[in-house]
């Protein structure tokens, strides 16, 4: 089998040995040699990257991008606009990478990300003059929502771009409204209360905006109620509460509540109660208004009232976090309102639900070491249903979060270390490296087509001069050996496949090692716990954590010797380059033609012909680009050459530094599991035990409450036979005194 390289190399030497005129001229030759030297000087612009080609793959990755957004791939976005920005994009392309990293790291649930590439685009568009985004609202308002998660620098630096904005010349007044009223909100957040004052009082007064207006009076509200002057407050709320703007309802009915608050707070339950009353919905005000002002009504112990008010609640919202409050709280209500049947029935069926409660806790929870988010997660549920708040509940929760968290961040640790220490293992491979392997190809039609036309400037000189064949011998061996050159087809030690085996060897020990650090994770507890139990206990404890510790250790010594052996690798991946070949091809080719170029030049200065002498002028002065020609591909080489040498340099740090990474995560590993082991056995086990309190203590309230309904039971009953003994006694009285009467008349009548 001959190579597609070789059978172009073939090709053109046999077009040079037949047709040897086929420039007829030396000009013709020397627009061949410009032209050659035109395209390399094109090539090594286009190797530093063009706008166009730059425009073009920024295009292309964000259309994948936005394919894997609309997937929900989210981590695919991740890495795809990261190579956008290694691309050194234009500044919209910029924001719109910035914009899509946040959402996605929203998603991904890594506030801290989303909020640093939110303020990367704040930061680029307020100093970026005369731009304008569509975004960058909705990129202030969700930093906004994110503000209590931010660290100090972090707010600091938004406070001061929200100003930036503020004072940019070219923002639209709209624009400029917009922003003022969120770094109100901003400074209203961080305590700035004289900032925020000035801004939304500048509103108030300068806007054109209605809906603007009114949100700034409400937020201005808000501000003067916090700092303490309650009249003002009171005063901007009122004037948003009787506003009957459509576009105002929200905002209105926000007022409302907070006016109904104050009146509360003021003692004055009446007028509190008036305004809770005037909340329209459906929505979240309203939900607060029937839950605050059932409180309220308690409060002022109105509870009739204050039992309409729960009973409209659990009707409206009877899945919310207060309806299971509401509902317990029902049968006091009742109770104290007169309706005892409906008291007693109620509290009958809660206790019903708590004892099945408690047999639930005995048979799915008690004795249980460990407790998963699930089964929690359904006992949460089956609590807050009956209004149990258990902070060994969270605490448990909270434990799990912690576990899961840690799992996920080790695990995404452990495979950023393997991809990297795949890639290393495998970077012998050309085939590996497109990008390399196009450079070498481009690299070699260039030696080729230069190696042509220096055959055609030697052909086109020896028949000019009409030589013998014994003094064109030296030229021919000459030739031969530039053939025998471009016909090396030797190819390169394949050296990866030893190390695509390690790192079968290596995914291999990464899946045991998974498993032991589940079976780790199940133990780590135990063997905590076993610290204070049997001796039985503490001995297979004490065998549990020696066998833990063989395996790291032998782990360990894998993974370096795989580490060392990868590093051997990369400081010996340029012996099998092919740079390194065709660099090696290209200086004997061009020796062989300087060479032949230099026997040229002492057989011109012998030729007797002074006729001629502008033709070998022409000559002379052709073989004067060549090696200028050669020079250009050289240098355009050892510019690769210098980028591989880079990348090697990078990868040999990449591989030191994931050797520290994995110690590093080692380390972490080991505290972790010291304190998830603690946690462990303080947490899980007394969650039982602390729900089954709660469950008592309601229903112990429960059985409070259910004597006082038999209380007043009693108290009915007595006062009914009382009535009726009464009754009895004044009806045997009257029909007594009727006789006594008739006898009277009967006598008189006798």
């Amino acid at each position: 089998m001959i190579s597609l390289k070789a059978a172009k190399t073939w090709i053109l030497l046999a077009l040079t040995a037949y047709m040897p005129l086929a420039h007829s001229t030396e000009s013709e030759l020397r627009q061949d040699l410009l032209r050659l030297e035109q395209k390399l000087v094109t090539d090594s612009v286009s190797d530093n990257g063009s706008n166009g080609a730059q425009a073009a793959r920024v295009k292309q990755l964000f259309a994948r991008a936005e394919d894997s957004y609309r997937s929900q791939k989210y981590m695919d976005v991740v890495k795809t606009l990261n190579q956008v920005l290694n691309i050194s994009p234009s500044f919209e392309n910029y924001l719109d990478a910035q914009y899509y990293l946040g959402r996605s790291y929203e998603e991904l649930s890594y506030p801290a990300r989303s909020i640093k590439a939110y303020l990367r685009y704040l930061g680029s568009f307020a100093s970026k003059s005369g731009w304008n985004h569509p975004r960058f609202l909705e990129v202030i308002q969700r930093l906004l929502l994110q503000k209590k998660t931010m660290l100090v620098e972090e707010g600091e630096t938004l406070d001061r771009l929200l100003i930036s904005l503020i004072n940019l010349n070219n923002l639209p007044a709209a624009k400029r409204d917009q922003v003022k009223l969120l770094a109100s909100k901003s400074a209203y957040q961080t305590g700035k209360f004289a900032m925020a004052d000035e801004w939304l009082n500048d509103l108030i007064k300068k806007s054109p905006d209605a809906t603007l207006v009114a949100d700034a009076q409400f937020y201005l509200a808000l501000l003067k109620l916090k700092s303490g002057q309650y009249d003002k407050s009171e005063e901007l709320f009122l004037k948003i509460a009787d506003s009957d703007v459509k576009e105002h309802f929200l905002v209105s009915q926000l007022a409302r509540l907070n006016l109904a608050r104050i009146y509360a707070a003021r003692n004055l339950p009446k007028l509190s109660f008036t305004w809770y009353q005037k909340v329209q919905g459906p929505g979240e005000s309203q939900r607060l208004a029937l839950y605050e002002s059932t409180g309220l009504l308690m409060q002022s112990k109105d509870f009739e009232r204050a039992k309409g008010q729960a009973e409209l609640y659990l009707k409206h919202y009877p899945k919310s976090r207060e309806a299971s409050l509401i509902r317990e709280r029902l049968a006091f209500l009742q109770l104290n309102s007169g309706s005892f049947e409906a008291a007693e029935t109620n509290l009958g069926k809660r206790d019903g639900e708590l004892t099945n409660l408690s047999e639930i806790i005995a048979k799915d929870y008690e004795g249980k070491f460990v407790l998963k988010e699930a089964e929690i997660e359904a006992l949460r549920q089956k609590a807050a249903a009956m209004n149990i708040e258990s902070i060994v509940l969270e605490r448990a929760s909270a434990l799990n979060q912690r576990l899961k968290k840690a799992k996920t961040t080790l695990e995404q640790n452990r495979q950023e270390i393997r991809s990297l220490a795949y890639t290393l293992g495998r970077i012998s491979d050309s085939d590996l490296r497109p990008e390399l392997l196009a450079k070498d190809e481009q690299y070699w039609n260039s030696i080729e087509e230069l190696s042509a036309l220096g055959e055609n400037l030697i052909a086109h000189e020896l028949t000019f001069y009409n030589w013998s064949a014994a003094e064109q011998y030296s030229f021919v061996k000459a030739k031969e050996r530039r053939k025998k050159i471009l016909d090396d087809q030797t190819p390169r030690p394949v050296l990866w496949e030893n190390t695509y085996r390690l790192s079968q060897l290596e995914s291999r020990a990464a899946k045991l090692d998974r498993h032991l650090a589940s079976e780790r994770a199940k133990l780590s507890g135990a063997i905590f716990a076993a610290e204070n139990g049997t001796a039985e206990q503490i001995d297979k404890a004490s065998q549990a954590k020696d066998r833990l510790t063989e395996i790291q250790h032998i782990k360990n010594r894998l993974q370096l010797a795989m580490e060392d052996q990868r590093a051997l690798w990369v400081a010996n991946y340029k012996n099998g380059s092919p740079l390194l070949k065709t660099r090696k091809h290209f200086l004997l080719l061009t020796q062989e033609f300087l060479d032949t170029n230099e026997a040229l030049e002492q057989k011109r200065d012998q030729y007797p012909d002074p006729a001629t002498k502008h033709v070998q002028e022409d000559f002379a002065s052709n073989w004067e680009l060549w090696p200028r020609i050669a020079g250009k591909i050289l240098v355009q080489m050892n510019k690769t050459e210098q980028k591989e040498q880079a990348w090697l340099d990078a990868q040999q740090i990449a591989l030191k530094t994931s050797r520290e990474v994995g110690e590093n995560l080692a380390l972490r590993e080991e505290q972790l599991r010291h304190g998830i082991a603690k946690a462990t056995g303080k947490a899980f086990p007394s969650v039982a035990a602390h729900i089954r309190y709660a469950i008592n203590e309601q229903a112990a309230r429960g059985k409070k409450w259910m004597a006082d309904v038999e209380w007043q039971r009693y108290l009915r009953e007595t006062a009914e036979r009382s009535r009726l003994q009464a009754k009895q006694d004044l009806d045997e009285t009257t029909i007594k005194e009727k006789i006594r009467d008739t006898e009277i008349e009967r006598a008189l009548h006798e």
